[in-house]
């Protein structure tokens, strides 16, 4: 008989500790058997957090875990092609949302999204694209909705207006400068340079040619990003 016990480092610290204990002094008997999926160094703060930190957690975990086994480390191969499998099923069975995978398999190949993660981030997008009055723009709505699940400190300093230019290059790759090349209009780091106040050097004409695309929305460069985040993002018309 096996049990599998999922997510086990999610519970409360006690609880989880409680039935580790269970599971040992109970059921340690033959042909009775317990896969446990967790997040190991999580289950070490929970032994932690019940018995100070001066405890050797992971020798305590010893006493009940038997064998482990790494699943799907996120740098691997085999990991990363599961998550572009699940950004493009994602984006057929959501609405309109097709054309802003792009930034987010961009952030994947450098930050190894997890597949809870990438489907809270297309969520978000889709309920931005669904409820907004114009179709946001892909180069900056797609990065927002990234920032707000993943670094939601980012996200706000994009909502007040303080995010800089340097955050997005750290977090996205974007160049440090936009003149040599002559980069697309198109390019997500063009419109976050024009949009931006403490933009990199970049070409006059690529600047120009965003603030065409952006006349939609009726707002200043500098007021799209707060004003996207918090009409797509953190609002919904009831």
């Amino acid at each position: 008989m096996v049990f599998i016990i999922d997510e086990l480092d999610r519970c409360r610290p006690d609880f989880a500790l409680s039935v580790l204990e269970r599971i040992k002094h109970f059921f340690s008997v033959q042909n009775v058997h317990f896969v446990l999926g967790a997040n190991c160094s999580q289950l070490r703060n929970s032994i932690r957090s019940a018995y100070g930190n001066d405890v050797d957690a992971a020798l305590y975990l010893q006493k009940f875990v038997s064998v482990t086994f790494l699943m799907g480390n996120n740098t691997g191969r085999l990991n990363r092609t599961a998550a572009i499998h699940y950004l493009r099923h994602i984006s057929q069975s959501m609405t309109n949302i097709r054309s802003y995978m792009d930034m987010i398999e961009a952030y994947d190949r450098m930050q190894a999204l997890n597949l809870r993660s990438i489907e809270r981030i297309a969520t978000a997008i889709s309920l931005a694209v669904n409820v907004s009055p114009v179709m946001p723009p892909p180069q900056i709505l797609s990065p927002l909705a990234v920032m707000k699940v993943m670094r939601p400190d980012l996200y706000a300093k994009a909502v007040t207006g303080h995010l800089r230019y340097e955050d997005m290059s750290h977090l996205f790759g974007f160049p440090a400068s936009l003149v040599n090349p002559t980069p697309s209009s198109s390019d997500p780091a063009v419109w976050w340079a024009a949009c931006l106040r403490n933009p990199p050097a970049m070409i006059d004409a690529s600047r120009i040619e965003v603030e065409q695309a952006a006349s939609e929305w009726g707002r200043r460069l500098a007021d799209l990003v707060p004003y996207i985040a918090s009409l797509s993002l953190d609002h919904v018309e009831p």
